[in-house]
């Protein structure tokens, strides 16, 4: 049964964009679905190479100097690994998200945002016992106060992404398809400089 469910989702989704493209048909529904894709396909993008609080100056200058200072190396390894863990925990769901989208299944759509949205929660919470330790080297030691801040914030623009997205697949009114576009938009942005901090500073 699953497999002819399946079947049938792709076909749906086949003949949706032979209408689109081939009839040249306007469907509000459909243009929007065809904007979000591509946002969620860059997102995809993203995850595939990517694959808290800053203290006040004073407060962190007294930090290093009571805090016991660990080794630089074994603590730069320590915190992509983490972050790494929360990629691969929340990859599957967002893929799942992004893959009933390209099908063009409004229903699975919503539910695997939701989906989504629960996993992302997790990771807020997950990220906030995340801590830097000392190490002595001032420089990364800001790096990783600033990578956890910039993890949180990218992974907070893809709840609020997601929950926009939920909204416009629950009411297909322009003004939510307007919304889910300048969420999604902001999220890869977002996403985009997280990304970049990883790569440039702990791999």
């Amino acid at each position: 049964m699953e497999s002819n469910k399946d079947e049938g989702n792709k076909a749906w989704g086949k003949k949706f964009w032979l209408d689109l493209i081939e009839k040249e048909k306007f469907n509000p529904y459909a243009v929007g679905m065809i904007t979000l894709f591509a946002v969620f396909t860059l997102f995809v993008v993203l995850i595939s190479v990517g694959s808290g609080n800053t203290s006040n100056s004073t407060t962190a200058e007294k930090q290093i100097e009571e805090s016991p200072k660990v080794d630089m190396g074994s603590e730069k390894r320590r915190i992509y690994e983490e972050l790494i863990k929360l990629e691969d925990y929340h990859s599957p769901s967002w893929n799942a998200l992004s893959e009933s989208l390209a099908q063009s299944n409004r229903y699975e759509s919503y539910s695997n945002a939701r989906k989504s949205e629960d996993v992302l929660i997790n990771i807020w919470s997950k990220l906030r016992d995340i801590k830097c330790n000392t190490t002595g080297d001032s420089i990364f030691d800001e790096k990783c106060e600033e990578i956890l801040k910039q993890a949180n914030k990218a992974y907070s623009a893809k709840r609020m992404a997601t929950k926009e997205l939920m909204k416009w697949l629950d009411d297909n009114s322009p003004k939510k398809l307007y919304e889910a576009e300048n969420a999604m938009e902001y999220a890869v942005s977002e996403w985009k400089s997280y990304q970049m901090l990883l790569a440039k500073n702990f791999r």
